[in-house]
């Protein structure tokens, strides 16, 4: 109910190529630990987790029906699909295009922590004072008109996107329910 800063600091870094889109999670974290230890497993059930929500929208004020999330743990496992807002939040989208190519559950690739059919990849690491998470979403897990336009060598992106960035912060120990949200 109130407002209060995070306890630690979380920094998220953006960018985009002609492969894709490149989130860097970077979290000081003084109890990095995932229970989570396969591709798909809930890494929010238990441990240090960050989510990424994102969508295309056609004017910067639109709620897409659907958006790409993708979770990941300090252990490298990765959760991911493409959900219907219809299903978590009724009523609250305000446009029904299709913003993913395919919807529902990623398959994963093998064996793999982090890594799907569809081309989505995720990677952590152990840093010095936490850990991070970096996640490559492919343009072809969006829909066709959300890709971007131009050559390969002067790509222009979609311009307009939704985001949530989310982190479970487990900043006082490792209980289940020690953790904050930011």
């Amino acid at each position: 109910g109130e407002y209060i800063d995070a306890s630690q600091r979380t920094e998220a870094t953006i960018c985009y190529t002609d492969a894709g889109l490149d989130v860097v999670f970077k979290a000081v974290e003084r109890n990095t630990f995932s229970t989570a230890a396969e591709c798909m497993a809930p890494v929010w059930e238990h441990g240090c987790t960050m989510e990424l929500f994102i969508a295309p929208v056609r004017d910067r004020w639109d709620v897409p029906s659907e958006y790409q999330e993708i979770d990941g743990a300090p252990s490298g496992a990765i959760w991911g699909s493409c959900i219907s807002a219809a299903d978590v939040c009724p009523g609250c989208a305000n446009v029904t295009d299709q913003t993913c190519a395919l919807p529902g559950a990623y398959e994963c690739a093998g064996d793999e922590l982090g890594q799907f059919t569809n081309g989505v990849r995720g990677e952590a690491e152990h840093t010095e004072h936490g850990w991070q998470l970096r996640v490559s979403l492919p343009w072809l897990i969006f829909a066709e008109w959300a890709r971007p336009s131009g050559s390969a060598t002067n790509i222009i992106p979609w311009a307009h996107w939704r985001l949530n960035l989310y982190r479970y912060n487990f900043y006082q120990g490792t209980a289940p329910g020690d953790y904050e949200l930011d």
